[in-house]
């Protein structure tokens, strides 16, 4: 994620796969970030963001937000105000982003909530383990994952609130740490569920393409 509190402009380029996230709220990527492919092979965008002059503020920081794989090879930033980089939703200069080297061994956070009583099954193909630091949706012993014969990391357990506490507003759930790529997640509920990749709600299916 690119975030600036001024006018900003930016090029971005990585050697794998990259799209503009649609789901980044107030940092939503536009139509205009759509990548091209450069002669080396590269995916790049150049697009502006950040708010615009006269509704420039110290904290009003606007932005724009991707989905990636593999390493960033080119971050030109040029603003007269502050920029924020984000690096899987945590704070970081933009030395340590373009020395990235790719999502292999890099560790994800995925958390499923529920509003009523919910079963879920979740595998990946890296490692797995529940998040003890959650807070009300910390993993709990229950949740320690074993290996199936195709060489997956794999969990099944229930979470959400019990019958008798459910509240159309009272979401418990399941938070784990993760390598690699989620291989199969299902859940079964009658309320609503929720589904959190790196702190951000996502829809299901996205899980699936982040490695």
């Amino acid at each position: 994620m690119i975030t600036g509190n001024r006018p900003t402009e930016y090029t971005l380029a990585v050697d794998g796969s990259l799209e503009p996230d649609r789901f980044g709220g107030d940092f939503m990527s536009d139509e205009d970030d759509t990548p091209t492919v450069t002669d080396e092979g590269l995916l790049t965008t150049s697009d502006d963001t950040g708010p615009n002059l006269e509704n420039a503020s110290p904290t009003a920081f606007l932005g724009d937000r991707f989905l990636f794989s593999g390493s960033v090879e080119q971050l030109d930033i040029d603003s007269d105000g502050a920029v924020n980089l984000y690096l899987d939703e945590q704070n970081v200069s933009r030395r340590r982003l373009l020395g990235f080297r790719g999502f292999d061994g890099c560790t994800h956070t995925l958390m499923i909530t529920g509003n009523r009583p919910t079963e879920y099954t979740l595998a990946v193909d890296g490692t797995l383990q529940p998040d003890r630091f959650g807070g009300d949706f910390v993993g709990d012993d229950g949740d320690v994952p074993s290996e199936t014969s195709g060489g997956l990391l794999t969990t099944s357990d229930d979470t959400g609130p019990k019958l008798q506490n459910a509240t159309p507003t009272a979401f418990l759930g399941d938070r784990f740490r993760f390598t690699g790529s989620v291989e199969q997640l299902d859940i079964d509920s009658d309320g609503a569920v929720n589904v959190y990749l790196d702190e951000q709600r996502v829809p299901i299916e996205q899980v699936f393409r982040r490695t």
